[in-house]
């Protein structure tokens, strides 16, 4: 089991906060004090968060790239599914990591650097085939579209993008249907393809983002490899989410639909949170309760105006800890995970406690008017580093491989059920071994004979033809003895040398000479 990895980048701002503060690995802010005038007698509180790194605002595409996506990239090669998702408040610079900036091409994002590094991986191979699948999903409203839909070309006068619907299978994987999935067969045509769903996202003007994003957006990449020969096939998921951004209403100013996509927006975050500490309830059970939390009881809620605060409270958060008792819902019954109660819980199920490797990075703003957000955004981090995904390598035999060995299967059955239905004394019709099922047949006997195999059927004499070729060599074995005195081996009787001296003997083997049994004389004298 391998644990989420969780990042912080803060976004380069006017003028950073005096109560932030941001080391390699933690962050820390002071609240309780200058927030308004109803709580500007309320006495300080220090929160601390701990993360796998924390990037400063001086940190380039490159090295956030290198940090959070290049691990999981190198085991999606390898055959694991891979999930790295942006979160944090609008504005707060998810879409300039995870897509980038036409600007400048050092400032690419983390989606166009994933390609580029995957096909370069990819060329360095010999003796592999491998072919690439993308696909685009945009969830608003609830509702998924298809990005990369044919009709949704640039340029076009009509972009009807065609709906796309989510459900579970019968073994409870995730089916997406209605979403196309398009052949990569380079970067530049990748890049075409994310270029052109990008064009097709819903974004609008609000007072605190000129190109706010109002939907997620998951750009998917799949990877088929398989060695030439082989009848393995390895194939891995990569999803590189872009989630929207949370706002607070009363202060973006949002109204008409521009208000009803942030009501969209904000629920759907809130149902992705009850999923998480619903999967951190799960992964607590059987925990101490003195290492479920390091938050004083007196520290509950911060955004409520009846709260109760002693002078001074510290609250501080380890990865992978956070306080339960700001969960959404504190008597949540952690066997059940509310995976269907959105479009994205469902479409993220599996990088959620699933078959996948993960990282989260949280973009954090260190401005004033910003920070119960961040104080927000950061806890939201600490609970999803409590959940540990199970990854595993996903191989399977190819399809004509699996069919051809089905095929040999129902003959073999077919054969053994005229073998069963055949009367006693008659001939039964077998198809002919070939060298190397002979040579394979008289070596198993060989070792049965010397007590070195104790089941024949288990290594594989289970056929009709093996089974009367096992039968052969025993008579040439028994005739054998009772013609000459000694026993050749079934190595002998295949290669057709016997007697004494004879070289097919194996190495370790010794000739038996058999007593002749009052069976044997009445037979030879018969």
């Amino acid at each position: 089991m391998s644990r989420i990895q969780i990042y912080a980048r803060i976004r380069p701002g006017h003028q950073r906060c005096e109560r932030f503060e941001a080391s390699a690995n933690s962050i820390s802010l002071k609240t309780g004090y200058e927030r308004d005038a109803l709580f500007s007698k309320s006495p300080a509180a220090k929160h601390e968060f701990t993360f796998d790194q924390v990037f400063e605002e001086s940190a380039s595409q490159e090295d956030v790239f290198h940090k959070v996506a290049l691990p999981v990239v190198d085991q999606f090669l390898l055959g694991y599914n891979g999930t790295v998702f942006a979160y944090g408040q609008t504005s707060s610079g998810k879409t300039y990591t995870m897509e980038g900036s036409a600007r400048k091409y050092a400032e690419r994002g983390m989606i166009p650097r994933v390609l580029s590094y995957m096909f370069e991986e990819l060329e360095k191979r010999t003796g592999e085939e491998w072919s690439v699948h993308v696909s685009y999903m945009e969830i608003y409203q609830d509702v998924g579209f298809d990005l990369l839909n044919p009709g949704s070309r640039p340029g076009s006068l009509m972009v009807t993008l065609p709906k796309v619907s989510v459900g579970e299978g019968p073994g409870g994987e995730v089916a997406v249907r209605n979403l196309s999935s398009h052949l990569a067969a380079n970067e530049e045509v990748a890049l075409s393809l994310l270029f052109q769903g990008s064009t097709c996202r819903k974004v609008a003007e609000t007072s605190m983002n000129q190109c706010s994003s109002r939907s997620h957006s998951i750009f998917s990449i799949t990877l088929t490899t398989r060695v030439s020969g082989s009848e393995v096939v390895t194939r891995s998921k990569m999803n590189l989410v872009d989630l929207a951004g949370s706002e607070r209403v009363a202060k973006t100013g949002a109204d008409g639909r521009v208000l009803q996509e942030a009501k969209h927006i904000n629920l759907s975050l809130h149902h992705l949170e009850h999923v998480i500490v619903s999967l951190q309830h799960l992964a607590r059970r059987g925990t101490p309760q003195s290492r479920l939390s390091s938050t004083p009881s007196s520290n509950k809620r911060l955004s409520s105006s009846h709260d109760h605060r002693p002078p001074t409270t510290t609250s501080t958060t380890r990865r992978g800890e956070s306080r339960s008792s700001s969960s959404p819902n504190p008597d949540i019954k952690a066997s059940h995970i509310p995976y269907r109660n959105c479009l994205l819980t469902l479409v993220l199920k599996d990088s959620l406690g699933g078959n996948c490797l993960t990282a989260m990075i949280a973009t954090v703003s260190p401005e004033n008017p910003n920070v119960w957000e961040t104080i927000s955004t950061c806890r939201f981090s600490q609970r999803v580093a409590a959940i540990s995904n199970k990854a595993r390598r996903n191989e399977e035999l190819d399809d004509k491989a699996l069919i051809k060995k089905l095929k040999l299967r129902v003959a073999q059955l077919e054969e053994e059920v005229v073998a069963l239905k055949a009367s006693p004394g008659s001939i039964l019709p077998s198809k002919a071994l070939d060298e190397a099922s002979r040579t394979s047949c008289h070596q198993l006997l060989n070792s049965y004979l010397h007590g070195q195999t104790r089941d024949l059927v288990e290594e594989g004499i289970n056929t009709l033809p093996l089974v009367q070729e096992c039968f052969k060599v025993l008579r040439d074995i028994v005739i054998h003895a009772l013609g000459m005195g000694n026993s050749p081996t079934a190595d002998q009787t295949h290669t057709g040398k016997g007697g004494a001296s004879g070289s097919g003997l194996a190495p370790h083997t010794k000739q038996r000479k058999y007593k002749t049994s009052p069976h044997m004389v009445a037979m030879e004298k018969t």
